[in-house]
């Protein structure tokens, strides 16, 4: 098929066009500047990304593992300790847990492939000390009801929104 019979994707050509000198600026401050870890720029990110959620605190970090393995650090999961983490979600979710020593244990899907619920408590043990949603496709996971299983057992939640 020739080029003028395909359908594109996303124009990111325009998309840049559109941001092109703002976006350039601020590359060339951080370049001039060499801040490219932590910094004025990543210090008003974590406010503003606060301020937005309502939090007293946001650290920035380099990649969601990252995020999840200093969450399970602050939790102090040590091991022996699991986590309870869906069947269907990037190899981070699980793999954070493994970098504690911890245990993730899989939980089925439900029909949006996000963590099913009705499944958590056939797979609590007296090691479990967190469940792990993960909002999946762009499909949320039903929080409300994850919350509502893990607050009378005392088990952390964790969210993974890097897919949300």
């Amino acid at each position: 098929m020739s080029s003028a019979g395909k359908i594109p994707l996303i124009d990111l050509q325009k998309q840049y066009a559109a941001i092109a000198g703002e976006l350039e600026a601020d590359v060339l401050e951080v370049l001039r500047s060499c801040a490219y870890v932590a910094g004025k720029r990543v210090a008003a990110f974590e406010r503003e990304f606060a301020e937005a959620h309502q939090v007293r605190q946001c650290a920035a970090v380099g990649t969601g593992t990252d995020a999840l393995h200093l969450i399970l650090w602050a939790l102090d999961f040590r091991p022996g300790d699991e986590a309870l983490v869906p069947v269907n979600t990037y190899i981070a979710t699980a793999e954070a847990v493994c970098l504690r020593g911890a245990r993730p244990v899989f939980v089925d899907h439900d029909r949006f492939y996000n963590l099913a619920v009705e499944q958590l408590a056939a797979r609590v043990t007296p090691k479990t000390r967190a469940v792990m949603a993960v909002h999946l496709y762009g499909q949320p996971a039903r929080l409300d009801e994850i919350l509502a299983f893990a607050k009378p057992r005392g088990l952390a939640v964790i969210e993974d929104c890097a897919q949300a």
